[in-house]
């Protein structure tokens, strides 16, 4: 599994998320009030494309991980993969 991974019954069973094209995950950060929104910072992927860069991303979610989008490009390479 690439990425990140979501389970719906506490760990007893894993699934591959969608629209996270990353292999490596530097952080993660949860809204306060909804934890159904999460982001999550990204350090490099498998391919760069117009909408999904290779390097220094954050990606959003909207359904407790199931499924993101893209948010912004930060820092290129010299991103450390860090939310805070």
């Amino acid at each position: 599994m690439l990425g990140i991974g979501v389970s719906f019954d506490k760990g007893d069973s894993w699934q591959t998320t969608f629209g996270l094209p990353s292999w490596e995950i530097g952080d993660f950060a949860f809204h306060p009030t909804n934890p159904n929104i999460v982001w999550a910072a990204t350090m490099s992927g498998p391919c760069k494309s117009d909408d999904a860069p290779e390097f220094g991303a954050i990606w959003e979610s909207t359904d407790g991980g199931e499924t993101w989008s893209y948010v912004i490009t930060l820092g290129g390479s010299r991103y450390n993969g860090k939310i805070s």
